[in-house]
């Protein structure tokens, strides 16, 4: 059995190719005719990933948007005003009524389309659902900065079991984003340092290291039969992207 160090090392890499692959299970012509303005599969984390059931402060957004320019994320912001999907005076931002109702509508569709693209990986998506509940529960109950993010973002209106994976990837994610960003700042690095410095460069290692050691706990309930089943289940779901309806 791998200790849960080292299986955070191992899980990290399926778990981001897993969650990436569905993140943009909507292309971004899709996302735009559902919200009813133009967005692209890297900004629509503003209006679909990230929206709160109330009002955010900006230092609040920030935390998600950690290694997201600052000019860009104020700027796709007003653009989002001024298509009437957010209001925005420089520090607190909520979701006008159009803008809630195009989002759940968008996060609908995602859990529909995630059905579809796993339809036939539906063993594996159940178990994953299973091993990963209490996974991404101790990750919202560490109390990291985006755990907050987590609480308080919307779900879609009517969920499928995919699409309740997704959120549970989305979790487990974000908990190891602020493990990393603990990890380079505890190493004295600033965001604009570590985003500098190349993916290569042996400085990363020990920056992963602490990383995948602060992100240790929140996968202490697996066993190693849990840990095979995690590592299998991702793997199957990691090569389903063509269902049996042809949509990939």
């Amino acid at each position: 059995m791998a200790t849960n160090s080292a299986f955070a090392r191992l899980v990290a890499r399926p778990v981001d190719r897993v969650h990436l692959a569905a993140s943009r299970v909507l292309t971004r012509d899709e996302l735009s005719a559902i919200e009813g303005f133009d967005v692209s599969p890297g900004d629509a984390a503003l209006v679909v990933s990230f929206l709160s059931r109330g009002p955010m402060t900006w230092d609040e957004i920030r935390v998600p948007l950690r290694y997201f320019p600052e000019e860009r994320a104020r700027a796709r912001l007003e653009e989002c005003v001024a298509g009437g999907v957010l209001t925005f005076d420089g520090e607190i931002i909520a979701y006008t009524p159009a803008g809630t109702e195009a989002a759940l509508a968008a996060l609908d569709a995602r859990a529909a389309a995630l059905q579809v693209m796993w339809s036939n990986s539906e063993a594996q998506v159940s178990e994953l659902l299973t091993l990963l509940a209490p996974v991404a529960a101790a990750a919202v109950a560490a109390g990291t900065p985006m755990s907050g993010v987590t609480r308080a973002t919307l779900g879609a209106p009517n969920p499928t079991p995919a699409g309740n994976l997704w959120r549970l990837l989305t979790t487990i994610r974000r908990h190891r984003s602020d493990c990393h960003a603990e990890a380079w700042a505890g190493a004295g690095y600033t965001v604009e340092g570590i985003v500098a410095l190349a993916d290569d460069a042996s400085q990363r290692q020990p920056i992963e290291n602490r990383t995948n050691e602060l992100n240790a706990d929140i996968w202490g309930s697996l066993l190693q039969d849990d840990q095979l089943a995690c590592m299998a289940a991702l793997a199957a779901l990691d090569g389903s992207g063509t269902p049996a309806t042809g949509r990939g």
